[in-house]
């Protein structure tokens, strides 16, 4: 049974609904106060936070007002309930599926210290939640801050599976606040994930034209109201759950405060606007107008660089209204003093906890572009590499190999693998050759980010700057510019198997993702997968043993090969065949011009 502050949390979480609207986001009008959870801060026991889902399709859901749909929700409704918990609490979800096939919870940006097989990766740390069966996940809270939990199977999130996860410390301290504001930020498909994503990566889609949203929404709605009092100081948490946008964020008329990035403090850093990416998060202080003369826009601007020829019908302006009176006008801000995005600079931000660079005791390079390859479709790479899942998930291989599971080749010789080194420094080069930018993720761990820059990273130019750095910024979810760089840094203390990915879902389900197997032999010496993984894998027809295919060495694995980059030029069949086609045309060329010589007209007379 839940305890005292389990059952606090719940309520938590149903003043945190009643209030926020994040459940009424959906109804025409709906209002959103700021929430009072202060009640939470107090010195508490650890509890236990249970919630119990039944995950399946809701139907006629239509948060933009302009196309119903079915959305994938919980226990019959959408948008699913905020969660709330305490830091060392522990987070139990029993998850039913009732869909037609398997899904998987990932707790966005938790370090899952000891329960890598928790973390809710479909083919890495489980097999998968089968249809019509229940599975629990028992998470334990290390940490604060603003995170979200979602479907990580299928881009079920891209269907609504999709919920903000707010950690609280047991003491709050730090921040001075009367209340708080939970924002999400979302794009809207009108058509369901697996059509869109069957055409992303077909043949009729050579160039990689990735699908673009028919609107944005702030909290699950296309017409949020946000309540605040004059005076008053808010704390505003702001998750981005998108699959594609990008969010450019401001309230007009109002001083911003970054506080939080991404679940770790930093120092207070003021911005008059900033650019949020899928799966990104802030938190930020700011204080209501001494009166209630004016209401005032919330933006959320959706970045239209990010889309390939977008519709004129998408309107990029998704507004939410800071809301000091319903019966004040709305503020008017002038258009040309939008602030500028780009004027914010993430490296700016300082953690409070301060930690100088980690070493760099193992460093790989990944070179990422888009390229068509002999399947037809446009994937995202890794060094020329697709990911591809095999029939283990990567935990009971890293469990069930010995000493094979140091060889990256168990997990699947074509995948980019990395098997860190207990306590070591770990080194990410991201090296971003396309025209978009990326948003990567990696679970299990926040990095440090020491080096962003524009062209290709040159690590000795960089390792003097890498250097002189004493407390770079840590997140979970980092953008690298447009043909640009991002470098970053990890301390390898997390034994587990942690993904690797592009969180612009739809650049992960072309292949655009890589695995770090962490301590693997530590691993086997102080983690017991529970049997429950186990049975979910025999339930959906995988195996719970050996490499990445079922077998105890790392050269088997039928099914698996290397795709190929199709070859932007002629190659030896190419030519053949190309000289093959101009031969036969200048054949029947010279054929027509031979016939159309003779003279095949009939004289009358010589019929009688």
């Amino acid at each position: 049974m839940p305890t005292t502050r389990a059952a606090r949390a719940a309520r938590a979480a149903a003043a945190l609904l009643a209030s926020s609207s994040l459940a009424a986001a959906a109804a025409s009008a709906p209002a959103l106060a700021a929430t009072a959870l202060l009640a939470l801060a107090g010195p508490a026991a650890a509890a236990v936070v249970e919630l119990t889902w039944s995950i399946g399709w809701v139907d006629n859901i239509n948060p933009d007002g302009l196309a119903p749909r079915r959305v994938i929700g919980v226990n019959g409704k959408w948008p699913i309930d905020p969660i709330v918990a305490t830091l060392g609490d522990t987070l139990v979800i029993h998850a039913t599926n009732k869909l037609d096939v398997d899904t998987a919870l990932h707790a966005h940006g938790l370090y899952q210290n000891g329960t890598t097989y928790y973390d809710g990766a479909a083919g890495i740390t489980e097999c998968g939640i089968a249809p019509g069966s229940t599975f629990t996940y028992n998470i334990p809270i290390q940490q604060t801050g603003t995170y979200w939990l979602h479907g990580h199977r299928y881009g079920q999130y891209v269907d609504g599976l999709r919920t903000p996860l707010i950690l609280r410390p047991q003491n709050q301290t730090r921040l001075k606040f009367d209340d708080e504001i939970v924002l999400s930020l979302s794009d809207w498909y009108h058509q369901e994930h697996k059509p869109l994503n069957d055409f992303f990566l077909s043949i009729f889609n050579p160039t990689g034209k990735e699908p673009i949203p028919d609107s944005g929404l702030i909290n699950h709605s296309a017409n949020t109201v946000v309540k605040v009092q004059p005076n008053k100081t808010y704390l505003v948490r702001v998750v981005t759950m998108s699959a594609l946008a990008m969010f450019n964020f401001y309230i007009e008329g109002h001083d911003l405060t970054v506080v939080e990035v991404d679940g770790e403090d930093v120092e207070p850093f003021p911005a008059a606007s900033v650019p949020i990416a899928a799966a990104q998060r802030y938190a930020f202080l700011f204080t209501a107008k001494n009166t209630t003369d004016f209401n005032y826009r919330i933006h959320a601007d959706m970045d239209m660089s990010m889309f390939d020829s977008p519709p004129a019908s998408l309107n990029p302006f998704v507004n939410a209204t800071l809301q000091y009176s319903p019966t004040a006008p709305m503020f008017a801000a002038p258009a040309d003093q939008a602030p500028d995005p780009t004027a914010f600079d993430q490296t700016q931000l300082v953690p409070v906890t301060p930690i100088a660079p980690y070493s760099n005791d193992q460093s790989v390079r990944y070179d990422t572009v888009f390229q068509l390859f002999d399947d037809g479709a446009n994937h995202g790479t890794f060094n020329e590499t697709i990911y591809r899942f095999g029939d283990v998930p990567s935990v009971l291989t890293a469990m069930t190999m010995g000493n094979l599971a140091t060889d990256p080749r168990a997990y699947n010789p074509f995948n980019q693998v990395v098997v860190a080194g207990y306590m070591k420094g770990i080194e990410i080069i991201l090296n971003n050759m396309g025209q978009k930018r990326q948003a990567y993720h990696l679970h299990g761990h926040k990095f440090q980010v020491v080096a962003v820059g524009s062209g290709v990273y040159d690590p000795i130019a960089g390792a003097a700057k890498i250097g002189a750095l004493k407390n770079p910024v840590r997140r979970d979810t980092v953008v690298v510019p447009t043909r640009g760089y991002a470098v970053l840094r990890f301390y390898a203390d997390n034994p587990g198997v942690w993904f690797f990915h592009c969180h612009v879902e739809w650049h992960l389900e072309a292949g655009l993702a890589s695995l770090f197997v962490e301590a693997p032999l530590e691993m086997q010496k102080k983690i017991k997968v529970p049997n429950s993984i186990n049975e979910q894998c025999l339930l959906l027809g995988k195996k719970v043993s050996g490499n990445a295919m079922g077998y105890n060495d790392t050269t088997t694995f039928p099914g698996l090969s290397m795709s190929h980059v199709y070859p932007t030029g002629f190659g030896a069949k190419g030519v053949v065949a190309l000289m093959g086609c101009i031969i036969s045309a200048l054949i029947g060329l010279v054929t027509v011009v031979w016939y159309a010589s003779f003279d095949d007209s009939i004289d009358p007379s010589s019929l009688e």
